[in-house]
């Protein structure tokens, strides 16, 4: 045998090594129920740490909107929250934003009611700052501050083991099921429409989440009776 093509072999066995392991892993990795393969874990980022929360106090200085909605919605009220998931009792972090004007009134100005309600559901592996937010986590400028210039309530919900919410066994970016994830999400809204009743619901979906609405929109028409009033999705994680 050649010497020269043994150490050739060897040495292209040596490079695919590595990418068969992890395609390996890959493939293994929903019969063990780990989730989110330990290798992957470890390059997604799925907490909220450098998300500037702090801009709930500030004014939002380039509200959109129409014209109404530009005079009085200058500000916004940001709170958080928490509930326990649908299953498994976890923590989850809740987040909503209100126009300041659906608060406070004075005899100048007559704050108009909100216009609606916006749930927002974020994808998979991340949470409610890295798509609603800017790129680098600020809100002038994103699609929130979008929502609250035009006079809409906005809230959301981390998914379980993502952002700031509880997750089995803390790890993290893992879910047994979606059903867990869309049980959440059908909660949660209910939970939102019991605080501002006679509002029209929207949900606003991004990839995995665009999924979690679907569902949960279906779920809302054929178990609570209560169908959404609209859906926005963005890059849904389903085929169309």
């Amino acid at each position: 045998m050649d010497p020269y093509a043994t150490l050739v072999a060897l040495f292209k066995l040596a490079l695919a090594a590595p990418f068969a392991l992890i395609a390996l892993l890959l493939c293994l990795a929903p019969f063990l129920r780990w989730g989110v393969p330990p290798l992957l874990r470890a390059c997604r980022c799925c907490g909220q740490e450098g998300l500037d929360a702090r801009g709930g106090a500030k004014a939002v200085s380039r509200a959109r909107g129409d014209d109404e909605f530009h005079k009085l919605r200058h500000e916004f009220q940001w709170t958080q929250g928490a509930m326990l998931s649908a299953r498994g009792g976890y923590t989850l972090h809740t987040q909503m934003w209100m126009p300041a004007s659906t608060t406070t009134t004075t005899a100048k100005t007559k704050s108009p009611p909100p216009r609606g309600l916006v749930v927002l559901f974020h994808g998979l592996y991340s949470h409610v700052g890295e798509v609603f937010f800017t790129s680098d986590y600020k809100i002038e400028g994103s699609m929130l501050e979008r929502y609250l210039g035009m006079g809409f309530v906005v809230c959301a919900v981390d998914h379980q083991s993502m952002g700031q919410s509880e997750g089995w066994q803390g790890l993290r970016g893992h879910i047994w099921s979606i059903d867990d994830v869309v049980d959440d999400a059908v909660k949660f809204i209910g939970q939102m429409r019991a605080r501002f009743p006679g509002l029209k619901t929207f949900v606003h979906g991004h990839s995995f989440g665009g999924q979690v609405a679907l569902l949960s929109s279906v779920r809302c028409t054929e178990e609570a009776e209560q169908p959404l009033d609209g859906m926005i999705l963005t890059t849904p994680a389903c085929a169309m």
